[in-house]
């Protein structure tokens, strides 16, 4: 993916378009939390829709909306934005699938969450350091739970829908942020420090809708010794891909602003800090 220099700032954390700063400020707080346990991971290769689920028990669904709670603290808090994620049994059927070590949950039939098993340590070790990654059917339900990236369209609609991972030179700023903040222009650019491994979301510039989702290949310091060779976030799942094949933008989130409650649970997640 060929760098575009822009000479617009950087939008950093594109969440800040659409969020008070305030809301937008406590957000920040979990991804900073986040960013101390980030379990770096490779990206996912031809995932597919499991052929084979069960439906999740009761108290498996009540663990697991306690899991995704607890990791994307506060952003899922508010009763709303946890059964955007992962509703309650009486709104929508919940199943759960594997393929090889990737397990699946499905919302009514659409892969809504993914989460790779780690390889290493025992299995209570393993299950704590298990992370959920949402995919962009979740995210554009759901936009405010994770730091947003905000990339050029031509850099959203072409290389990244292509199968593509996102390199620095694509993001809005690069030019900027490299030119006038050379010491920390990663910071710059995404909106403050980031660590390898640490989950994403990318949205193409003046748009809330998240387009894919992946991990930070690079901390921002890394970046800054390394300069901006080789891609930045690794793209792990992203509309058009065999998970979520059919769909550009969820019907249920098809407007031009995010879904309300999304920026009153931010907001109440701000109040309650």
């Amino acid at each position: 993916m060929a760098d575009d220099v822009s000479d617009e700032p950087p939008v950093g954390d594109a969440r800040t378009s659409w969020l008070p700063a305030p809301s937008a400020q406590i957000l920040a707080l979990g991804d900073a939390a986040r960013r101390r346990n980030a379990a770096y991971q490779n990206a996912w290769q031809k995932l597919q829709p499991p052929a084979k689920t069960q439906p999740l028990k009761s108290s498996e669904r009540r663990s697991l909306r306690q899991a995704l709670q607890k990791q994307f603290a506060p952003a899922l808090d508010a009763a709303e934005a946890i059964d955007a994620v992962l509703p309650t049994s009486k709104n929508a059927a919940v199943t759960r699938g594997r393929q090889d070590r990737t397990e699946l949950i499905l919302v009514n039939g659409v892969v809504a969450l993914a989460s790779q098993e780690p390889v290493d340590g025992d299995a209570k070790s393993r299950a704590a350091r298990k992370t959920w990654v949402p995919t962009p059917l979740v995210l554009q339900r759901c936009p405010h739970i994770l730091r947003q990236v905000a990339v050029h369209a031509p850099v959203a609609h072409g290389p990244l829908k292509r199968g593509a991972d996102l390199y620095a030179g694509g993001v809005v700023g690069f030019g900027h942020a490299t030119r006038e903040t050379a010491g920390s222009w990663p910071e710059a650019l995404f909106g403050g420090p980031i660590a390898q491994g640490e989950l994403v979301a990318v949205c193409a510039r003046d748009s809330w809708a998240p387009v894919a989702v992946g991990r930070f290949s690079k901390s921002s310091e890394d970046m800054v010794l390394e300069g901006s060779r080789g891609a930045c976030v690794d793209v792990l799942l992203r509309v058009g891909d065999g998970v979520w094949p059919n769909t550009t933008v969820d019907e249920s989130t098809a407007s031009s602003s995010p879904p309300d409650f999304c920026v009153a649970a931010a907001a109440a997640a701000a109040e309650s800090a």
